[in-house]
């Protein structure tokens, strides 16, 4: 087995209001994933945009609704200035207006926060090599929405 050179390394930063879930969540994907490195956690999009600029991660995991900055904004505000940088939205929310607003905004995914950390770590190394991550459930959502509107329309 070869070690890992820094190249090979995925930096993440993970922001969440909850303490707790950010924490805990770093201290399983450090567990699992010796090529991700977990490079800070914040509470909030301000945090996330700061964080992002200091830390320069890969990627970026982030809760949708936050006080202060939400995330769906500082999607926008992060992809802008630094495009490069993949985010991952994940929420206990899937409202359709919600994921929509974050993917427009420039969001590679869109995650339920009902996933094992081992899911969220195929995740993030599948967005490395640029396959845009969804739940199933949403696009189920989507997809059933879509056939009803059809369906609607042809009456």
């Amino acid at each position: 087995m070869t070690a890992k050179t820094s190249n090979d390394i995925l930096k993440v930063l993970l922001i969440d209001d909850q303490q707790i879930f950010t924490e805990s969540l770093s201290i399983c994907v450090s567990n699992y994933a010796k090529d991700i490195e977990i490079v800070g956690t914040g509470s909030n999009g301000e945090e996330a945009i700061r964080m992002a600029k200091e830390l320069q991660p890969h990627i970026i995991v982030m809760d949708a609704r936050m006080p202060i900055m939400d995330g769906v904004d500082a999607v926008r505000i992060i992809k802008k200035a630094m495009p490069q940088v993949q985010i991952i939205m994940l929420s206990t929310y899937q409202e359709d207006i919600l994921v929509r607003n974050a993917l427009l905004a420039g969001a590679s995914g869109y995650l339920l926060k009902d996933i094992s950390p081992k899911e969220l770590i195929t995740a993030i190394r599948a967005l490395k090599s640029g396959v845009m991550q969804i739940s199933p459930e949403i696009i189920q959502k989507f997809v059933t929405e879509h056939q009803e509107n059809k369906k609607r329309s042809l009456i």
